[in-house]
C-alpha cells in the first residue's frame, strides 16, 4: 500500500517556486532520493505499518478520534528552505530541528494509537 507519491502533489509547477541556487534539502527531496517518489508499507516494520494505517485512513477510529495528519503537521513550527515564495510542505527544510519537531508529534500520535489499541 502506497502512504504518500510524489505525484499526488502535483499538478502545478510548484518546485520551480524555490529558487534553483539554494542548497538546501526538504522533505520532498528526501522522498524522491530515497524512497523512489513512494512511500509504501514496505517502508515501516509492522508495528508502523498498523500505526500508518490508522493516521493516514480516514474511517480509522484513530483518525477520527486524533484529527488528520495533515493538521498535525500543520500545527508544528517547521523551517521551510530559503528562497520558498510560501510555505507549504513543499518547502520544509530537510533539518535537524525540523526533524525533531515531527519526531516529538509522531512519537505522541504513536502513544495515542497504542493507548487506543489497547482499549478496543
Amino acid at each position: 500500500m502506497a502512504y504518500d507519491k510524489a505525484k499526488y502533489h502535483f499538478g502545478a509547477d510548484l518546485l520551480s517556486k524555490v529558487e534553483q541556487q539554494s542548497e538546501d534539502y526538504s522533505v520532498l527531496d528526501l522522498l524522491f532520493d530515497l524512497n523512489d517518489s513512494v512511500l509504501m508499507d514496505e517502508d515501516f516494520n509492522q508495528d508502523g505499518v498498523e500505526f500508518a494505517d490508522a493516521y493516514y485512513n480516514d474511517t480509522s477510529l484513530f483518525f477520527k478520534k486524533y484529527e488528520r495528519y495533515l493538521q498535525d503537521y500543520n500545527g508544528l513550527d517547521l523551517d521551510f528552505l530559503e528562497g520558498a515564495k510560501e510555505h507549504s510542505y513543499y518547502y520544509v527544510q530537510f533539518s535537524d530541528q525540523n526533524y525533531e519537531k515531527v519526531k516529538k508529534l509522531l512519537d505522541q500520535r504513536y502513544q495515542h494509537f497504542l493507548e487506543l489499541e489497547a482499549k478496543n
